[in-house]
């Protein structure tokens, strides 16, 4: 079985995120969740209107730009878990 482990540090609230799904959709879903709350705090003049399940990379990507990466990121780490 698989669990899918997202981590989001946001770049001004301390600390890390971290929230386990049991499938990949939901945890695509979770990471947009994340993503999109790390764009609503953010200040640049341009930047993704919002990200999704299917383009939270992107704007993850853009954040770590913006941020930069050692001070904003949201990523899902794949782990096989024994029952």
């Amino acid at each position: 079985m698989k669990a899918y482990v997202i981590v989001a540090e946001h770049p001004t609230v301390p600390g890390t995120a971290i929230r386990v799904c049991l499938s990949q959709e939901t945890a695509n879903t979770v990471a947009a969740e994340a993503v999109n709350s790390i764009l609503k705090d953010c200040d640049a003049s341009e930047k993704p209107d919002s990200a999704t399940a299917d383009s939270w990379e992107d704007a993850v990507e853009f954040l770590e730009n913006y941020y930069g990466a050692c001070n904003c990121t949201v990523y899902i780490q794949h782990t096989d878990v024994t029952p």
